[in-house]
This record gives structure tokens, C-alpha cells and sequence, in this order.
């Protein structure tokens, strides 16, 4: 991370800037965030935070030739995977690197949720609709995110999983105490609940002058 002192680094789904801001404090980067939230954006703003209310395929022109940008709990949520990533790939210069996280549905977590869903229950429904809010419109696996990733131009470097740590659940103590147990399955099996992926771009040429595969 050293490397990217003084690098303007693009956040996409940035949310108040929270995290941009830890890591210019820690990594003395050039934060640059975009998000679709207005208040969001301009909490943002009020935080030193350079942001855009804007879509990572509608933003300004001039942002762009980014060495590294992340997308945290992005790409569930887009209608076309394949052309977000392929707009991704234009904000990045050649050998830049996108940093990617989204729920791996071949985890024991939603594996076992997507079984249990529609059961009934208020209690098992309220963590149902945790598992798959419907403003998420589609989920990954390793082999399906790669696929995809790859199609848009990237080489990818990187899919791993990781757990959600506890501190993060925002649930009752019965419910954290039920993700965890799934999640330690999850260890065993090493196959985590949430897919990180490093993607490098190799080619990066203008939006306009090129096409997914």
C-alpha cells in the first residue's frame, strides 16, 4: 500500500466516506468516492471527502486513470454485472487493480438460507430478508465472478473468501450466535461468506472504442 501514497484511489458505493477516509489517514492516498445516495454523498463531501453522486458508468470523464478501485457490496446490486465491470476496467490505467466484495452464495450461510427461505416464520423471515434484501439482484460464486470478470477484460488475480466478522453482524445475540456457528462450518469448508476478488486491468483503452467480450 505504500505505493499508492499521494494516488488518488475511487470508491465505488462509497457511502459516507467512511472508509476512504481511514484509509487516507492510514495510507495517505487522494480519496475519491462516487455513491447513487445524496445525503450519503454529501456527508461525504462534509468529510474532506472529493465525491459524486453519479454511477461508476455515468461519472465524469476526468475520473479516471486510477491505480486501484474498490467496489465493496457493489455489484450484487447492478442490473448488468458485465457492463459495470467493463466501465470499472475504463476508470482503471493499464495494470491498475479493482478490489471487489459481494456475498458468495455457495457459502454454508446462504446456502442454508436460501433452503430455509419461504418456510415462514416472522423470526426465520426477518433473517431471510437479511440474506437476500431485494434490492440485491443477483449473487456470485468464485467460478461465476471470474468468469464474468474475466469476459470484461480483466485478469484475475485473486477470489478468496473470508467471514463476516461478529462485530459486523447487526442482529440479535440468537442470530449472531446461529451465523457463527454456520460461518465456523463455513472454515471448514473454505468456502466463506463473503468472495473477495483482486482483478487487474491489462488492456485499458476508452469505453468507446471497445466492447465486452
Amino acid at each position: 500500500m505504500s505505493s499508492l501514497r499521494g494516488e488518488r484511489v475511487l470508491d465505488i458505493g462509497c457511502d459516507t466516506g467512511a472508509f476512504l477516509a481511514c484509509a487516507a489517514a492510514e495510507y495517505g492516498i487522494v480519496p475519491v468516492g462516487i455513491d447513487v445516495a445524496d445525503r450519503a454523498v454529501q456527508t461525504a463531501r462534509q468529510g474532506g471527502i472529493e465525491a459524486y453522486r453519479t454511477t461508476v458508468e455515468t461519472a465524469p470523464a476526468a475520473l479516471g486513470d486510477f491505480q486501484l478501485v474498490t467496489a465493496i457490496d457493489v455489484i450484487e446490486h447492478v442490473p448488468d454485472p458485465g457492463a459495470f465491470l467493463h466501465a470499472v476496467l475504463g476508470r482503471l490505467r493499464p495494470g491498475g487493480v479493482v478490489y471487489l466484495e459481494t456475498p458468495n452464495i455457495r457459502s454454508t450461510v446462504y446456502s442454508v438460507g436460501a433452503r430455509l427461505s419461504g418456510w415462514g416464520g416472522s423470526a426465520l423471515e426477518a433473517v431471510c430478508t437479511r440474506l437476500f434484501p431485494p434490492q440485491h439482484l443477483q449473487y456470485f460464486c468464485k467460478q461465476s465472478l471470474g468468469e464474468i470478470a474475466e469476459r470484461a477484460g480483466f485478469d484475475v488475480i485473486s477470489i478468496e473468501t473470508r467471514i463476516l466478522p461478529g462485530s459486523d453482524i447487526s442482529a440479535g445475540a440468537i442470530t449472531r450466535a446461529g451465523l457463527s456457528a454456520l460461518q465456523a462450518l463455513d472454515r471448514l469448508f473454505g468456502d466463506s461468506i463473503l468472495l473477495c476478488a483482486v482483478l487487474r486491468a491489462t488492456h485499458n483503452v476508452p469505453n468507446s472504442s471497445r466492447n465486452v467480450r
